[in-house]
């Protein structure tokens, strides 16, 4: 029922606030604000949409860009503070901010999140077609059971999506689509099963008339 559905997602709801509480409240006494879990998630914005690259991560990008790899990026974080230094980045992403081009960059980032190899250098055949699966399951799985599905399988697609969203605002690099594996491996194994038992009941059905 509705009601019961209401009532199993307060509760999970709270789980969540009991699970995250302390390490915002952590955040806050380091960093003296309030941050939601990701306290660099401007930064994050800045950079993946920086002007002169393609909204994925590059070594490129970070020797640029990115206080790990650049000494005046780095000197900068250290002078200014975190809470400074990402303020100013994200200064930078608004004073830059092209809608058309955001747009373009975010479907670039969805396609590279769900099939599109998103290396910091150039990876194999072998690893673009890996990395492919996860997305390839979503429309195989959808293909497959489409007149079978059910709200459970509507809840998983809403959970991969969810998870999925902010990285496509920001860069892109091939560890961020490591959680969905698990759930798109379950759909793969679900499609194998109907593609199977579909070829076996064809194999039985001459042989029983």
């Amino acid at each position: 029922s509705v009601l019961r559905a209401v009532r199993e997602m307060t509760v999970a709801g709270m789980a969540c606030g009991v699970l995250l509480t302390p390490y915002i409240a952590y955040q806050y006494q380091k960093l003296h604000t309030w941050s939601f879990v990701k306290s660099n998630g401007a930064f994050e914005l800045y950079l993946g949409n920086v002007p002169d690259f393609q909204g994925v991560l590059t070594l490129d990008l970070f020797r640029k860009y990115h206080p790990m790899a650049n000494a005046d990026e780095y000197r900068a974080y250290r002078d200014m503070g975190e809470k400074a230094y990402i303020a100013s980045r994200a200064a930078v992403f608004f004073e830059t901010f092209d809608p058309v081009r955001f747009a373009g960059l975010s479907l670039r980032r969805c396609l590279h999140f769900f099939f599109l190899f998103p290396g910091l250098q150039a990876g194999s055949l072998l690893q673009h077609l890996a990395y492919s699966l996860r997305g390839l399951a979503l429309l195989a799985y959808a293909a497959v059971v489409f007149r079978r599905l059910r709200p459970l399988d509507g809840l998983i697609y809403a959970y991969i999506f969810t998870f999925a969203m902010p990285f496509c605002f920001m860069g892109m690099m091939y560890r961020y689509s490591f959680p969905i594996v698990p759930v798109a491996a379950i759909l793969w194994a679900r499609v194998v099963w109907e593609l199977a038992a579909h070829v076996k009941g064809r194999l039985v059905r001459p042989s029983a008339r």
